[in-house]
């Protein structure tokens, strides 16, 4: 059983782009749930807690979370988030899988 850490754009200029953000991640992380494996999914982990604590914070947490994961599968939209690009720079340092979609993904662990 693979902990997959699902990575893509939370951030946003409107709540609704927010919560549209969180939604695409949530999609991502049912069919890793559903494929057998586990899904780490931050979204979904600290959805609208913007205030109660420094972007700086989360981004630390979050990274800290990713360490701790198997491989990373990245959420469509992906490419516009600078967060996101950050994480992929730090999994690939530490040899971390990084899956550019599901369909990779799926691939890669169904060999």
């Amino acid at each position: 059983m693979e902990i997959v850490y699902i990575a893509g754009k939370y951030r946003d200029e409107f709540p609704f782009e927010i919560q549209q953000n969180i939604d695409k991640a949530k999609e991502i992380a049912k069919i890793v749930w559903a494929s057998g494996h586990v899904a780490l999914c931050p979204h979904l982990n600290s959805a609208h807690f913007e205030g109660l604590n420094t972007e700086q914070h989360f981004i630390t947490g979050t990274l800290a979370l990713m360490r701790r994961c198997d491989s990373v599968l990245l959420v469509p939209g992906w490419e516009t988030s600078e967060g996101t690009k950050g994480e992929i720079e730090d999994a690939l340092k530490r040899e971390i899988p990084v899956y550019l979609n599901v369909e990779e993904w799926l691939k890669a662990i169904n060999k």
